[in-house]
């Protein structure tokens, strides 16, 4: 399930109005019909009833919040990859925004084109970057004109009611056209991120049931399974004090930490190097002081070695398929959890 995450101050800044009306064209074909070299592998998940999303609350913010069901869709895409780029994120308008009438302007305390009947100062869009990276499943790389064309496709078929228009590559998807793919003419072509805005309607705004964005919880399965996999072989690294990851899904990443300490043994071995032209004074309150450090280092040493062969062993234990990585996982936890 999606995490709840940090409150978010990202401006939306495309500087364009979002009325649909207002800026869209004729009907045209979906883009994934239009150009499906391009938008291979969008193909929609069979419908699952969605659960309890983890936005199961109002996140309280300065001014304004974005609402309940449109922060689930945000988690949803953070949940897929908490580290995507979210340069072209956004939610709370600008100041070019609060001039004109725009669903990313806070409902009690900005122009928007429909009032619900709360008294929440609430915003109605959000939008997502689309770089990502996101990962992949059993039909190749997720994009986010997946999760447009199966937000689209619930839509159409009445499985989902919680959005009022989608804008993404130069097309608009509206309820008011029965969610007909058509010209988005804005200035902003949306080909940098997806414009999702929500419904006003009270039900629906705080409706926070998991989304369906076309990688659901089983495929996730495989994400989480390697992202276990990776921290595996980074803390093999760390046990070993290897200065990069030998193996797994991030083959020669940088350990900072083994780097850091390399790096403060070559400092102390120039320091000790230069004790020698120091006075006799400085160099005994230098040598004293090396002793303790050494001295509290000993006193640890055997907890450490122990600690490092119960680590060694849990990962040769995972090498050999004895356990799984779900398991060496909170194993980690457990022994590392009693570093001092």
């Amino acid at each position: 399930m999606p995490e709840v995450s940090e409150v978010d101050t990202a401006v939306d800044a495309d500087r364009t109005p979002h009325d649909p009306e207002l800026v869209a064209g004729a009907p045209k074909p979906d883009p994934w019909v239009e150009d499906p070299a391009r938008w291979a592998g969008t193909e929609p998940d069979p419908w699952v009833e969605p659960g309890p999303g983890a936005v199961g609350r109002e996140v309280a913010a300065a001014t304004a919040v974005l609402t309940p069901a449109l922060a689930e869709l945000r988690a949803t895409f953070n949940w897929l990859n908490p580290r995507r780029d979210k340069s072209s994120d956004g939610w709370i308008g600008d100041a070019a925004h609060s001039a004109t009438s725009s669903d990313h302007n806070p409902d009690e305390s900005g122009t928007v084109p429909i009032r619900d009947p709360d008294s929440l100062n609430e915003v109605h869009a959000v939008d997502v970057d689309e770089t990502g990276p996101w990962p992949a499943d059993d039909r190749g790389a997720f994009s986010l004109m997946r999760a447009v064309r199966q937000l689209v496709t619930d839509h159409r078929a009445g499985r989902e009611r919680r959005l009022r228009y989608i804008i993404y590559e130069r097309t608009i998807w509206s309820a008011s056209w029965s969610w007909t793919a058509r010209e988005y003419t804005g200035a902003n072509p949306h080909d940098k991120h997806a414009h999702f805005s929500g419904s006003y309607d009270s039900a629906l705004e705080r409706d926070t049931r998991t989304w369906n964005i076309g990688f659901l919880e089983d495929d996730m399965a495989n994400v989480r399974q390697r992202d276990w996999d990776a921290l595996i072989w980074r803390v093999a690294a760390l046990v070993a004090a290897r200065t990069t990851v030998a193996g797994g899904p991030i083959p020669g990443e940088a350990v900072v930490l083994s780097q850091k300490v390399i790096g403060i043994e070559q400092k102390l071995t120039a320091v000790l190097g230069a004790v020698a032209g120091v006075d006799e004074a400085t160099a005994t309150r230098l040598q004293a002081e090396f002793d303790q450090i050494d001295s509290a280092v000993a006193a640890t040493a055997d907890a450490d070695a122990q600690r490092d062969a119960e680590l060694r062993a849990l990962l040769e234990a995972h090498a050999s398929g004895q356990v799984s990585a779900e398991t060496v996982v909170r194993r980690l936890g457990e022994v590392l959890s009693t570093v001092a």
